[in-house]
Parts: C-alpha cells; sequence; structure tokens
C-alpha cells in the first residue's frame, strides 16, 4: 500500500480552524515533471579547463611586450609596433591578447589596450583567466630583455602563470617563431632529455639540475 499523502497546513482562518489538507497523490509526480520540463539540459558541473591546451580560450596564451608611446593605443592593441617576428607569431595563434608593462605601472598589474584606444590594467592575481577583454591567460611569453621588463615582473607573473621570456635578436627569434608556428616540424629534439641549466653562486643559490635529479656519490 502506498504511503498516505502528508497533510499540510497554511497560515490562513477559516472560520473554525486553520486551513488544513491532503497533497494529492500526484503531487510529487508533478514535480518531478515540471522540474523536467523547465530543465531539459543535465545540470553537471561544467567540465575544468584542460591546463595542457593552451588553445582552450578559458585557459588562453598571450604576450608581454614593453609599453611605448611611439604607438598609438590602437595600434598597441594589435602590436603593431612589435618586432615583425612576434606579429607572424600573433597572426598564427589568433586572439591572442598583448599585454604592456611600463615602469612605474602598479606592481601585480599589466597593461591591456584596446582597439577603440581605451586600456585597463589586468590584475595577475584575482583576474578571471582566459582570453577574453578583461582577463589573463594562463600562458604568457614576455617578449624583451631585462633592462625592458624586468626580472621582478616575470617572478611575480610566475605565480600565477606559465611565464617563459623570449630575449633574443630578431634574426633568432626569426628563426625560433618560424620552428614554432610550424610545430617544430621536422626537429630531432627529445622531450624526454632536456638539457637543463641555471646560474650557480654558492650553496644559497639555485643548484644544477643534474645535481638534484642524480645526487652525487660520497666517496
Amino acid at each position: 500500500m502506498p504511503d498516505e499523502a502528508p497533510e499540510i497546513a497554511i497560515n490562513a482562518w477559516i472560520g473554525t480552524a486553520g486551513a488544513t489538507g491532503t497533497l494529492d497523490p500526484e503531487a510529487g509526480k508533478w514535480g518531478v515533471r515540471q522540474h523536467l520540463q523547465d530543465y531539459p539540459q543535465p545540470l553537471a558541473a561544467d567540465e575544468p579547463a584542460d591546463f595542457r591546451n593552451w588553445r582552450d580560450p578559458d585557459v588562453g596564451w598571450g604576450v608581454v611586450l614593453p609599453d611605448t608611446d611611439a604607438a598609438s593605443k590602437a595600434d598597441r592593441a594589435r602590436a603593431l609596433d612589435a618586432p615583425s617576428s612576434i606579429k607572424k607569431l600573433l597572426d598564427a595563434r589568433a586572439g591572442a591578447p598583448v599585454f604592456r608593462y611600463r615602469a612605474g605601472t602598479l606592481p601585480g598589474f599589466l597593461r591591456r589596450y584596446y582597439a577603440d584606444g581605451t586600456e585597463r590594467d589586468i590584475a595577475l592575481s584575482g583576474s578571471d583567466r582566459g582570453i577574453g577583454d578583461k582577463k589573463l591567460p594562463w600562458y604568457m611569453l614576455i617578449v624583451g630583455a631585462p633592462n625592458e621588463i624586468p626580472w621582478h615582473v616575470q617572478y611575480l607573473m610566475n605565480t600565477s602563470c606559465f611565464t617563459g621570456r623570449l630575449d633574443l635578436e630578431e634574426e633568432a627569434r626569426a628563426r625560433y617563431v618560424d620552428a614554432l608556428v610550424n610545430s617544430w616540424d621536422g626537429s630531432t629534439v627529445s622531450s624526454n632529455t632536456p638539457v637543463v641549466w641555471a646560474v650557480d653562486q654558492g650553496q644559497q643559490d639555485i643548484y644544477l639540475a643534474s645535481d638534484v635529479l642524480t645526487p652525487k656519490k660520497k666517496s
């Protein structure tokens, strides 16, 4: 035997007692039908972004260039003042945002210019992620020498982004970009045998990766 429908009451007076009554036995089924009708799509959470895929607009890739007043804000938004190789890279990665570093900008922010001539400082911490107008990509490439974009900027960026730096003369930079946009076609380099080096200024400094990965045996 099915359970009896529960009795319910509302805060209302009908002359002799409060208003009470029982639910129709079909009430529960009606609620289910109504719910499925209003929400035909599953309500599961969105799949998280795959950080290995920088092409995902919710992950994103962008560049950081030195700021300059020699170009208009609209031109800076399109990186028209960038080296030819970087413009080629941006053309190959359509939609990639361009950020700027300017000395004196509040620490922890990068400036972004837009095609309409407006500008906005984007925070390295707390910003929405991706390639939207007010967003910060997860992958960022600094283009310039440390005297143009200082190391402390890269240090701050590394706390919230996967950050690299391209500090090459244009001829070498062009070769690098050519290989990059062609997915390193024909390269014999193996990612299973990387070479890592670092400065060594004593015990308190960073160590060579080979010493960390393969500790020397004591004699």
